[in-house]
């Protein structure tokens, strides 16, 4: 099997993002900060009542990752420089984690090569991602 990343986004507040995506980012703030913090507080600007320096998830980042006939496979998220989660596609199902850059991979496939091939290719199409920052090796 191969993998592409594909689809990079990068949402600026909760009205740019899915049903599925306010799930994914609720399950992302308990991952991160322990608990569940409300979507008003994880992604708003600085000027933004809401704001809060501590939980605000800075640099979201979005991908999907598809597999050799397009379908996407996985949801990733990239957030506070070195953070991020991939979930099963449209699911909350965690698959894996980025923790301080690296990569642990909970899939029963062990998908971290097939992400790492991936990563190199999308080097060729997206540049200054933070995508580019995480160690699946």
């Amino acid at each position: 099997m191969k993998l592409k990343f594909t689809n990079p986004y990068y949402p600026e507040n909760i009205d740019q993002l899915t049903t599925i995506q306010k799930e994914q980012l609720l399950v992302v703030s308990k991952l991160y900060h322990g608990e569940e913090y409300p979507l008003e507080k994880l992604l708003c600007d600085e000027d933004d009542e809401s704001y809060d320096e501590e939980i605000t998830l800075f640099h979201l980042e979005t991908w999907d990752v598809e597999d050799e006939s397009g379908d996407i496979k996985y949801n990733f998220y990239l957030y506070m420089v070195d953070s991020g989660t991939l979930f099963e596609s449209n699911t909350t199902n965690v698959i894996g984690e980025v923790i301080q850059f690296g990569f642990e991979d909970y899939s029963k496939e062990k998908i971290s090569e097939l992400l790492l091939n991936a990563q190199q290719e999308a080097k060729k199409f997206y540049k200054n991602n933070s995508l580019f920052s995480v160690d699946f090796s």
